[in-house]
């Protein structure tokens, strides 16, 4: 808002200078541009006021939107049971809100400067891990019915399980190995996914 104010002046200055303005003009048309600028200090000054406020606001808020890094990538639903990424959106915000304050000129919190330098990263993890879940939920659909055939596969979810369980107890969006974890996942949904294509082309043989 503050730019779109400047912006007009800025480019008033550019073609003459307020006291040329001021000089060429006549009685009339000289208080109308004393007036515009009148005006412009006032409201510029009100906006650079919020804009502090804000800021100082903004800045005691970052410690709580940090929070959201701590949690695990993923969450079990208490009442339909089923697995859902964990991501705070207040963490995106905080990013989009650092590279507006950096924009203005702002000095960023060094907690602040860290997440926004992490936007890219923790935008492709939560990505990534939606991608887990979709192919896990895509693989557990194409279970077979049969108890003897889903007993042979048996070890292979285990291992899938147990490495979901990971993600929803210890692997949170600031582990240093949350994309290991991923990449490690996916590996064992591919295995799956070829045991049970395996299995299909059997029964159906």
């Amino acid at each position: 808002l503050r730019e779109s104010v400047e912006s007009p002046m800025r480019a008033m200055c550019k073609e003459a200078g307020t006291r040329s303005l001021l000089a060429r003009s006549g009685g009339g048309a000289g208080q109308e541009v004393q007036d515009v600028v009148a005006t412009y200090t006032r409201l510029t000054s009100v906006l650079k006021q919020y804009e502090k406020l804000w800021y100082t606001g903004w800045c005691r808020a970052v410690d709580a939107a940090q929070q959201g890094l701590k949690a695990t990538l993923i969450v079990r639903h208490p009442e339909d049971g089923g697995l859902y990424v964990n991501f705070d959106p207040s963490l995106l915000l905080l990013v989009r809100e650092c590279g507006c304050f950096h924009r203005m000129g702002h000095t960023l919190p060094s907690n602040a400067r860290q997440i926004w330098l992490q936007g890219p990263a923790l935008t492709g993890l939560r990505e990534k891990v939606g991608l887990v879940l979709s192919t896990y939920a895509e693989l557990l659909a194409a279970q077979p019915a049969i108890a003897e055939v889903a007993a042979l596969l048996a070890p292979g979810w285990g291992e899938v399980e147990a490495s979901l369980s990971a993600g929803m107890s210890t692997v949170c969006w600031c582990s240093l190995f949350a994309d290991s974890w991923v990449t490690a996942v996916l590996a064992q949904l591919d295995a799956l996914r070829a045991r049970l294509s395996r299995t299909h082309t059997r029964m159906d043989s």
